[in-house]
């Protein structure tokens, strides 16, 4: 009966959901050799892990080469006892698991009794043996003690990661290796989490007092790892045990806690009330335990407004008084863990969050109104299942999904109005010239989502021995369904944007004159909402030729499919290839080891960037005043696609390639790590990557011919956008780690980084490029270059200023997390993150209107005038891309712990004083739309000011 009801489970969890993905659930392991003092194999030697975190006990019998295997073991420390009758019992204590950690540990037997105990001390290994990734892993522990955000979410542990970028200074965007937001893939247990839009983490929001372990994974990757070729980021959460444990904790940043750093004006302050709890402990003893946590958050972030932007927007609006972002957040999570048998585990997840983002601006240096609200959140459900099947086989799967919707509400009135201090005639319409002077009134639109995902999961792996060594085989296969659709409405009956220029450019009192209105309609339209699928499977080889040789020889295959809003196919695609890693230990104590991969990988899918076959659009009406007359005489009508089968004259179209696929990646990796005394490890990690076929949209529908542009094919439309894999030209990132770590030893424990990494460009221009018509010159580039992941939905046209602007990878980052229990239970965090700022992109300058060479309209043969993309003032300033380009300023943070614990029986109660942004001098860290001038350099404009000086008081207890 309880075979069939674990069969029944199993099955269930693998179809959890009716579309899956592959993951892990991260599942360590312990493998080795038992000999005698002679150093003879002892066959027959029980040796069995025992602690806290696995709820009862593994238990391996070595085999006739004395060789020993313990399976699934999940993180935290254990004691590890080896029996023979015979011999004195042998224990090895001390030993710190962590979430997939593989661990070699040989250990030596003693004539004597079993009742005599012999402990092995000294410190136990910490070097994975088997795989060749680059991974690190951080406790819940060593999370909740850093101060790396005031926010504390559980996604902050990428922050101490050496090769992750940090954009755009604290709670910024995080990059890995070259690859953009939504190339990384965060797990929960090895349920797929990330969002549907751009694969980041904040749409699954758990306490991060929930966290048990995170494993980060971002290079070397085998292949049971499914398409991403940024971060692999899983987070185990904590289990009940026999014990019930909790932990109650608050954060208190008043405003009053925070400094300003913009005299006079409003800074980018926040308020921040956390109240969060957990509570876990057993339901049956031995057999079934809860976990469950909640937090809620009260949050006000400043707006960082410099007094001349609050001055500037009283011109407008005399009674104009800043205001700030308002965040209520609830996060909550239940788990219950069910031990079936000795053998098998089940576990079953619930997670729920809700946002509430109040006078959200667009743009909010210079919205005047509050600008609009969201909602976000919503329930996931997910289950993991693990057996094993005696020494030899383990089947892991999970499941789950979620359902969270995304809504926006306007909060202002009229048009959308911006003024800038001057315009630029460019195709017969005239633009605004950044930077803007103010971005008031109501936004343009908003949207109402829905985002859902399902996803289940399963490995088998099982384990033989023969064919010149031991061999764990491992299949696996997954699915993944994504959906997102939206319906957009436009703001104020239509008239939804207003541009003004100023009549003094050098005197934003003297008044404006609008030259540029826009309308359209209808009011309501559907969205181009996007569907797609991932199925994959994979093989692998985890062969040990030796003691000190294993070679992971793996193999797999991804289809990728999407669909748009009419339901046609706009990917179909397989796509595969090899996942090579090979681990040495230079020496036999595991002490030393040496890693090698090779790894074909394709990025993940992500329906933001999911090309879509035609667009559903409104109809537009733009009418200018070029004379500033006070008429607005010159119109321009773009009429909507309301239908893909019959789209409207004049409108842009984007199509697809029936061949698209998956970007892929080509990464050679080396990497060296030593176990150093005092429980310390030294790493370094050489990285070599290739971004091939990137998607790109390109125009094919425009007549080029020696350097002009004639007009259109197909004279009922204006480019044809076609979705392609480009092979012109591709990205190269270089990049070197150097990494230096304590683990938890003598109450210190830290991570000590540096990264240097490039991202260059290899190659030409696209076709049809306005820089390879008007400007052949050099295409490589090694400084800002653009992304790896683009929106194919229009050409990428390199000589538009907006196109690079905060852009490439920076070359240089450190980093340095520490934390340390003094006496007297005195704590210490200490956080510091330098990071160069990035570069500018290609230097541009603008020619005179009189030098353009080609006209600035063109006539088809239908009588419709359209305008000439070659007909562009733009122009690179140098005679390469590098030349002249700058950086922004570099991110310098320092955040600091420092704390007071106090023991009362088996609780622990702690207060303590967090510092955030201690070097913080105001800084804007990225660039905004620079200004282009005639003849010279672009002019930059910067943005994003880091958030000010700020401390927090935390009070916690924990108990057991």
């Amino acid at each position: 009966m309880r075979k069939a009801a674990t069969v029944v489970l199993a099955v269930g969890l693998v179809w959890l959901a009716p579309r899956a993905v592959m993951a892990q659930s991260d599942l360590g392991s312990i493998t080795g050799y038992v000999v005698d003092q002679s150093k003879a194999v002892l066959p027959g030697v029980t040796v069995t892990l025992r602690g806290p975190a696995i709820m009862g006990s593994r238990v391996a019998v070595s085999d006739q080469d004395g060789f020993y295997r313990l399976l699934n073991v999940p993180p935290g420390e254990c004691v590890l006892v080896a029996e023979l009758p015979g011999f004195a019992q042998v224990q090895r204590p001390g030993i710190v698991m962590r979430a997939g950690l593989n661990l070699t540990i040989d250990l030596q037997m003693q004539l004597g009794q079993m009742s005599e105990v012999v402990e092995v001390t000294g410190a136990a290994p910490l070097l994975e043996t088997e795989k060749a990734d680059r991974r690190l892993n951080v406790t819940g522990d060593f999370l909740r003690a850093l101060p790396l955000s005031p926010g504390h979410d559980w996604w902050d542990a990428m922050q101490v990661v050496p090769g992750v970028q940090i954009l755009g200074g604290s709670g910024g965007v995080l990059e890995s290796r070259g690859g953009g937001l939504s190339s990384n893939m965060f797990l929960l247990e090895g349920i797929d989490v990330s969002d549907v839009q751009q694969n980041y983490a904040g749409g699954t929001q758990i306490p991060v007092d929930s966290v048990a372990d995170i494993r980060i994974s971002t290079t070397g990757q085998d292949a049971s790892s499914r398409m991403a070729v940024g971060a692999n980021l899983n987070m185990i959460t904590k289990s009940g045990s026999n014990q019930i444990a909790g932990t109650f904790t608050t954060d208190l940043q008043p405003k009053r806690l925070n400094d300003s750093n913009i005299p006079g004006g409003s800074p980018a302050d926040q308020t921040i009330f956390q109240y969060s709890g957990t509570l876990g402990g057993p339901v049956v003893f031995d057999r079934l335990w809860y976990f469950g946590s909640y937090r809620y958050i009260s949050q006000t972030n400043g707006i960082a407004r410099k007094p001349i932007d609050i001055e500037t927007v009283r011109i407008f609006e005399p009674d104009y008084q800043p205001f700030s972002v308002e965040l209520p957040v609830h996060q909550l999570m239940a788990k219950a863990t069910y031990r079936i048998s000795p053998a098998d585990q089940a576990a079953f997840i619930y997670q729920y969050n809700r946002t509430d983002t109040r006078n959200n601006g667009n743009d909010p240096r210079w919205t005047q109104q509050r600008a609009l609200g969201q909602f976000s959140g919503g329930p996931m459900y997910g289950g993991t299942y693990q057996r094993v099947f005696g020494q030899r086989a383990t089947l892991d799967a999970q499941g789950g999904g979620w359902n969270k919707p995304f809504e926006v509400k306007p909060q202002g009135s009229g048009p959308n109005v911006i003024v800038y201090p001057g315009t630029l005639l460019s195709g017969g319409r005239l633009t605004g010239q950044a930077p803007k002077v103010v971005d008031m009134g109501n936004v343009q639109s908003v949207n109402r989502s829905e985002q859902r995902r399902r996803n289940a999961n399963v490995d088998l792996q099982y384990f033989f021995k023969g064919l010149k060594g031991t061999h764990q085989f491992a299949v696996g296969g997954n699915y993944l369904w994504t959906e997102y659709t939206f319906v957009n409405t436009v703001s104020n009956d239509g008239f939804i944007l207003e541009e003004q220029v100023l009549l003094d450019p050098s005197n934003p009192a003297g008044g404006t004159r609008p030259f540029h209105r826009r309308y359209q309609d209808p009011i309501k339209l559907p969205g181009t909402g996007k569907a797609s699928q991932t199925f994959g499977f994979y093989v692998q080889d985890t062969w040990r030729p030796g003691q000190r040789w294993v070679l992971n020889l793996g193999v797999r295959f991804d289809r990728a499919q999407a669909q748009d809003t009419w339901g046609d196919t706009t990917q179909a695609s397989w796509q595969g290839g090899p996942r090579l890693g090979a681990t040495y230990q230079i020496t036999s104590d595991g002490r030393n080891v040496l890693r090698l991969s090779y790894n074909r990988m394709y990025d993940a899918i992500n329906n933001l960037f999911l090309p879509s076959e035609g667009s559903l659009s409104r109809n537009t009406r733009d009418i200018y005043d070029l004379d500033g007359n006070g008429t607005f005489e010159t119109e321009f009508t773009t009429p909507g696609i309301l239908t893909r089968p019959t789209p409207a004259t004049g409108a842009t179209r984007s199509i697809t390639r029936s061949d698209l696929k998956q970007p892929r990646t080509e990464e050679f990796s080396v990497g060296y790590s030593r176990q150093l005394p005092w429980q310390l490890v030294a790493d370094a990690t050489f990285v070599y990557r290739q971004y091939k076929d990137r998607m790109v949209g390109v125009d094919i529908n425009g007549i080029y011919e020696n350097g002009q542009f004639l007009g259109y094919r197909d004279p009922n439309f204006n480019a044809i956008i076609e979705a392609r894999n480009t092979d012109r030209n591709w990205f190269v990132y270089k990049g070197l780690d150097l990494t230096l770590s304590k683990s938890l030893s003598h109450n210190l424990q830290f991570l000590v980084g540096y990264t240097y990494a490039n991202l260059g460009s290899r190659g030409t221009w696209e076709e049809n490029d306005p820089a390879g018509l008007l400007q052949p010159i050099g295409f490589e580039s090694d400084k800002g270059i653009g992304r790896t992941v683009y929106v194919v939905s229009s050409q990428v046209n390199s000589l538009s200023q907006f196109s690079f602007y905060n852009t490439g990878t920076p070359p240089h980052s450190f980093k340095f997390n520490a934390t340390y229990v003094a006496p007297f239970d005195i704590t210490v965090g200490v956080s510091y993150t330098y990071q160069m700022g990035q570069w500018s992109g290609p230097i541009y300058t603008l020619i005179p209107a009189s030098e353009v060479p080609v006209p600035t309209t063109v006539r088809l043969s239908t009588g419709r005038v359209v305008s000439n993309p070659l007909a562009t003032r733009t122009r690179f300033l140098y005679s390469d891309r590098d030349e002249g380009q700058v950086t922004a300023p570099a991110l310098s943070q320092l955040n600091l712990r420092l704390g007071k614990q106090v023991r009362v029986g088996q609780a622990v109660f702690e207060a303590a004083l967090q510092g955030f942004n201690l070097f913080n001098r105001g800084e804007s860290l990225s660039f905004s739309s620079p200004t282009l001038v005639q003849g010279e350099p672009m002019r930059f404009n910067y943005f994003g000011v880091q958030s000010p000086r700020a401390g927090q008081v935390t009070l916690s207890v924990r108990f057991r």
